[in-house]
């Protein structure tokens, strides 16, 4: 009998060792969905956010694993992670979308890819969040807040992305205090 999500996400309550072992899981495999659906992508745009959403998880794979052999080597482990904060993604989304030329509206088979993925950026908040509240450790609270923050920054790239690629002539005017507040 295997365990489903839902019952491996509560798996880890018990232990922290564990939490921090499945976020460095949940982080490699949301590359992989990144970085392969990156290539489903007809559009530049499209394609370039995955990419970017990949190198991003793939930067949290490697602070878990810093964190995890800091403590396992009986160190106090770095707890200094910069969170890449909602600026950071505005400027991706700013930049990227200035440099459009072209409107594009995305088929209905990739704005779907986009809600997988934003889905599990929140199912990622949502065991971060709960790992954080979990942790008896303020070392490990830390990082399982950062990493909160990092998905929930993920989730809203994501929810912008579908906004343009579902009606990018009404995008602008309904972000515009968004990207270009005086």
């Amino acid at each position: 009998m295997t365990m489903n999500d839902n019952q491996q996400d509560k798996a880890y309550l018990h232990n922290e060792e564990e939490a921090v072992k499945m976020a460095i899981e949940k982080e490699i495999a949301v590359q992989k969905f990144y970085r392969e659906n990156a290539e489903k992508m007809k559009m530049p745009l499209a394609k370039k956010a995955f990419e970017f959403l990949a190198s991003q998880e793939k930067k949290h794979e490697e602070a878990i694993k810093k964190f995890n052999s800091d403590v396992l080597k009986g160190n106090n482990p770095d707890v200094s992670i910069r969170t890449m904060n909602t600026e950071k993604m505005k400027e991706f989304l700013g930049q990227n979308l200035e440099n459009v030329r072209e409107k594009f509206t995305a088929s209905k088979d990739e704005i779907r890819i986009y809600e997988l993925a934003k889905d599990r950026e929140l199912t990622a908040y949502n065991f971060y969040k709960q790992s954080a509240s979990e942790a008896t450790h303020e070392n490990v609270r830390h990082l399982f807040t950062f990493l909160t923050h990092e998905e929930d920054g993920h989730y809203h790239l994501l929810a912008n992305m579908i906004s343009y690629f579902s009606n990018p002539e009404g995008y602008f005017q309904d972000q515009e205090d968004w990207f270009f507040e005086g």
